[in-house]
C-alpha cells in the first residue's frame, strides 16, 4: 500500500493505492458523497485487498472535499469533482496503465 497527493486544478488529492504497479489495468475506487470514514475504509480496503489478489492495481482517493482531501464542502460543485475524476484518469494514464476502471457508491459512482 502506498500513499500520494494527486493534483488536481488548485488543489491536491489525497490517495492510497494497492502498490501493485505490474497490473495492466487500474481501478479507481471513489467513495460515496459525504459517506462516514468508517465505512469508506471498510469497504474501500476490502475491494482494495480483493483487486490486488485479482491482479488489478487500484487507487482509492478522497475527491475535493471528503476525507483527507482539501476543500470546503460548500465549494463543491459537479463540474469539480468531475474534473477530479479526469486528473485522476490522467494520472492513471501517465502512470502507464492503458484500461482505467472506475468502482463508486452514491454521487461519485454516478
Amino acid at each position: 500500500m502506498s500513499q500520494m497527493w494527486i493534483k488536481s486544478g488548485n488543489t491536491y488529492l489525497s490517495a492510497v493505492s494497492n502498490g501493485y504497479y505490474q497490473a495492466e489495468a487500474a481501478v479507481l475506487l471513489l467513495p460515496g458523497f459525504m459517506q462516514s470514514k468508517s465505512d469508506i475504509y471498510y469497504n474501500m480496503t476490502f475491494i482494495r485487498k480483493q483487486l490486488k489478489l485479482a491482479g488489478f492495481y487500484s487507487i482509492q482517493v478522497d475527491l475535493e472535499g471528503h476525507g483527507d482531501s482539501y476543500t470546503k464542502i460548500e465549494e463543491l460543485t459537479y463540474d469539480r469533482l468531475l474534473e477530479n475524476v479526469k486528473d485522476i484518469l490522467c494520472y492513471l494514464h501517465n502512470q502507464g496503465f492503458k484500461k482505467c476502471y472506475a468502482i463508486g457508491r452514491g454521487v461519485s459512482g454516478n
